[in-house]
């Protein structure tokens, strides 16, 4: 889905991290997860005898409504402390991505980074659809033997649907001022900033920017860097999908089974709009009338 600009600006971003030491930082962060989630959730042989000798006899089962008490206390103490640690440690790992851009950018400068960013997003949505739509046809059911002109077929249908031609295409860079170009857009809806562990793309964006360094991006293919490129080709494939027990498809009709998909009257471009400022049930002169069709469409 790279060319060979953007592939070497995500290795010298997973380098930056490297050089870091993120991951040693990971694993003692979850070694503490895993014991500060023991101590507050889980419910042991102490529990149970403190539960058993609070139903016991009044005169002695104050003793195990204090305990009880006591216990709940500290616990709940340690939730509270393990919620900051937690809201540090997430505000420590989106520190360490905008540095780790930072190293991608003195290497490739400010674009390269950004560009990977937008087109890895279209990546992910056709290995979504991939996956969905082998799963749904189980004529064709399986792996094609090469999953990456798949991809592509998706993204020029997907781009088609949306009516965005460059989806999945790296956004021509401006001759004039192209530091204050932006490709990422600020969203309505965000996961706030406090529990994200990575901060979102027009952040990043800004981040690579602010200090703009302009360097030309290889435009050639990041398969350039291999060799035998087909037969490495099929065996990533064959390795993404190892652990399913059924034979690759041919690629035709892994394309076959996108085109069925993707083919629907409700995804005609002609469409998009026709359904704004109107009821959904105005069909409809009976409300089960309208339950009894929206089910039917729902089973065809």
């Amino acid at each position: 889905m790279l060319n060979l600009g953007e592939f070497k600006a995500v290795l010298a971003h997973e380098f930056g991290h490297f050089a870091q030491r993120s991951m040693a930082v990971g694993r003692w962060v979850y070694i503490a997860q895993q014991i500060a989630g023991h101590i507050i959730s889980a419910r042991g042989v102490l529990d149970g005898f403190l539960s058993r000798l609070s139903r016991f006899d009044i005169r002695i089962a104050w003793v195990g409504w204090l305990l009880s008490t006591t216990i709940w206390s500290i616990r709940s103490l340690m939730e509270t402390l393990f919620r900051l640690v937690i809201l540090a440690q997430r505000a420590l790992s989106r520190e360490m991505e905008f540095q780790a851009d930072l190293v991608a950018v003195s290497l490739t400068g400010s674009d390269a980074l950004i560009h990977a960013l937008h087109r890895l997003q279209a990546a992910d949505d056709a290995w979504t659809a991939q996956s969905v739509s082998l799963q749904r046809k189980p004529v064709a059911r399986g792996p094609c033997a090469t999953y990456l002109p798949f991809n592509s077929a998706f993204l020029i249908i997907c781009g088609t649907i949306l009516g965005q031609p460059e989806y999945g295409v790296a956004p021509p860079r401006p001759q004039q001022q192209p530091e204050q170009h932006r490709v990422f857009k600020l969203q309505l809806a965000q996961v706030p900033r406090m529990w994200a562990t990575h901060p979102s793309n027009t952040d990043r964006e800004q981040n690579a920017k602010r200090s703009y360094v302009h360097a030309e991006i290889d435009d050639r293919s990041a398969w350039a860097l291999f060799q035998n490129v087909p037969v490495l080709k099929e065996q990533m494939s064959r390795h993404v999908f190892k652990r399913t027990n059924i034979e690759p498809v041919p690629l035709e009709a892994s394309l076959q089974v996108l085109d069925e998909q993707y083919q629907r009257a409700y995804l005609n471009v002609e469409y998009r709009g026709v359904y704004l400022g109107r009821s959904v049930v105005r069909h409809a002169d009976k409300l089960w009338s309208c339950i009894r069709k929206s089910r039917a469409a729902m089973c065809e």
